[in-house]
């Protein structure tokens, strides 16, 4: 004798599909590593000329990091 199949209902159909977090809190870990507030360094003459050459001299394609500041 064939049993007959009863569909699942909708709203449990969902579950099953639904994304699950395998590791708790991991994701919002992340996003407050992602914004760190840093100290805003004042720099002397010579260091702005320094570093002015330096990204004068960058070629096109370098990868850099650059740390700006807000100013409220």
């Amino acid at each position: 004798m064939a049993q007959v199949r009863v569909p699942m209902p909708p709203s449990k159909r969902a579950k099953i599909f639904s994304m699950f977090d395998a590791l708790k809190g991991l994701k919002e870990a992340l996003a407050a590593k992602e914004h760190l507030p840093e100290e805003r360094k004042i720099l002397a003459a010579d260091a702005i000329e320094e570093l002015n050459s330096v990204l004068i001299s960058l070629k096109k394609g370098t990868t850099i990091t650059v740390v700006y500041y807000c100013i409220h």
